[in-house]
């Protein structure tokens, strides 16, 4: 009589458990601070079933050896004590979710793989309770495997929701991705902290470590999601989060600098707060125009203790070999342009301290620059960001050369040979902002040449034969993002 009632339940369990995998009770709204309160008990009850569905497991594997099948005997109390861990761990974090207000996509998905583990752990006390029976016996051991597959699911799944979708696999070595069908990682390989980006390097560290877990497309707390820039920009419940240029219009740099006690402080939830280096950067950031694509070099100067976190931050990327590797190749750099200076005799400095990317002027060589000269500057033209060569006796034959100067933001070429000829090639620096030919010579049939030129920022062109208010307006409908000036 006991085994129909006991069976009777275990069914009756499993039903409700299948109507909630199929009507999904979970909402957008939150509800009582009360079912929060029992449903916070979630992260720390689930891990008993994980612990006694290992001990199920152990025991009957070591069953099967001679001498050792006695131990068969305590699995039925290991199971029931599986079963109940299961319950509660899917009860409570049934009730979390429909507390909180979380209907999110992974939490739903977590939601049902979780019940499927419940009703399979009912499954294995009847089979076990049915188990004189071939068939029963064959069924428990299948379903057992298949538990524990939705077991290693639903880990995975509450750990994604908590710690990132990545979470278990965000640090597998390379080798091992493609069998898992996971894209190969390309590693970020930068000389020195002032190459790293700024956006993608630190700041969303910073996201990364304090803000994603709530933030992300499967968990977007307040519908915002802080894993791209993209959803960044847009933004959640309460309009957008950051206004490039102005950290004070700023929802989010407003959030993590309120009053700790304050109930619209972030993070929430108890976790640790920013520190005020990680705070000042952000805001920083954000009044420089949050661009995604900056190094921390094209930035220009930073704030020293800016400068310092995201040193420190550099070094716990790399080993202290690579380390080591990195700063030996710096030095070798170094000592080639030292030696390229006492060579040519121009003056080249770092864009910041110890910085891989550097400025070149001429002033002291102006009278011998010429194109031979700049050829030589070739192997290194990949690390020049701004260089000064006005006065120089560059000429058209030059352009060629500057093509290879891929990260070159600034170019002055004032009071060179320079007519214009080719002078649309330059078209292929992106990166060039600041062009200036002022007292050049350049011809007024080169316009077409510089029309081509729409990275630029800004374009100065006093004393030459464009200097014409026609050739202004034309300049100005072909970049209207450059400030065209002639003085």
């Amino acid at each position: 009589m006991l085994k129909k009632l006991l069976t009777i339940f275990i069914l009756f369990l499993a039903l409700v458990m299948v109507v909630l995998f199929i009507s999904n009770p979970l909402t957008s709204t939150g509800s009582s601070d009360t079912l929060q309160f029992f449903g916070r008990f979630h992260p720390v009850v689930l891990h008993l079933p994980i612990g006694f569905f290992i001990v199920l497991g152990v025991l009957e594997v070591l069953s099967f050896f001679p001498g050792l099948s006695k131990l068969r005997a305590s699995t039925p109390i290991v199971l029931t004590l599986c079963i109940i861990g299961t319950l509660v761990a899917v009860t409570t974090g049934i009730i979390l979710a429909y507390g909180s207000g979380s209907n999110e996509p992974l939490v739903v998905y977590h939601m049902r793989v979780s019940l499927l583990l419940g009703i399979f752990s009912l499954g294995l006390g009847l089979f076990k309770m049915y188990g004189n029976h071939l068939l029963s016996k064959f069924a428990y051991r299948v379903a057992l495997i298949l538990t524990f597959g939705l077991l290693f699911v639903a880990s995975h799944n509450g750990g994604s929701i908590t710690h990132g979708e990545d979470y278990l696999t965000k640090y597998m070595p390379n080798s091992l991705r493609p069998i898992f069908g996971l894209e190969v990682e390309k590693e970020i390989v930068v000389a020195s902290a002032s190459d790293l980006v700024l956006y993608r390097d630190v700041v969303h560290h910073i996201f990364e470590q304090n803000c994603n877990t709530c933030h992300n497309p499967n968990k977007k707390k307040g519908e915002l999601n802080m894993e791209t820039y993209e959803g960044l920009l847009k933004g959640g419940d309460t309009g957008y989060s950051i206004a490039q240029g102005d950290s004070d219009d700023s929802e989010l740099y407003f959030r993590i600098t309120l009053p700790h006690d304050d109930d619209d402080f972030m993070p929430t939830d108890g976790k640790p707060p920013l520190s005020d280096t990680e705070v000042a950067l952000i805001g920083w950031w954000i009044d420089q125009g949050a661009d995604p694509e900056l190094t921390v070099a094209q930035h220009g100067e930073i704030p020293a203790p800016l400068q310092d976190y995201i040193e420190e931050l550099f070094n716990s990327m790399v080993s202290e070999e690579e380390l080591e590797a990195r700063e030996a190749l710096r030095q070798e750099l170094y000592a080639s342009l030292a030696s390229l200076h006492e060579k040519l005799g121009i003056v080249i400095t770092p864009s910041a301290p110890n910085a891989t990317e550097f400025k070149i002027e001429t002033f002291a060589v102006q009278k011998d620059f010429n194109d031979q000269f700049l050829e030589q500057l070739s192997p290194f033209a990949d690390k020049i960001v701004e260089a000064d060569f006005s006065n120089t006796q560059l000429t058209d034959q030059s352009v060629e050369t500057l093509t290879q100067f891929k990260n070159l933001r600034s170019l002055n070429l004032s009071k060179t040979r320079i007519q214009g000829q080719d002078l649309g090639k330059l078209s292929q620096l992106s990166n060039l902002e600041s062009l200036n030919l002022y007292g050049t010579e350049l011809t007024a049939d080169r316009l077409d040449e510089l029309t081509q030129l729409t990275q630029l920022k800004n374009l100065y062109l006093y004393q030459t034969e464009l200097y014409e208010a026609d050739t202004i307006d034309q300049l100005k409908q072909a970049l209207p993002d450059c400030n065209v000036a002639f003085n």
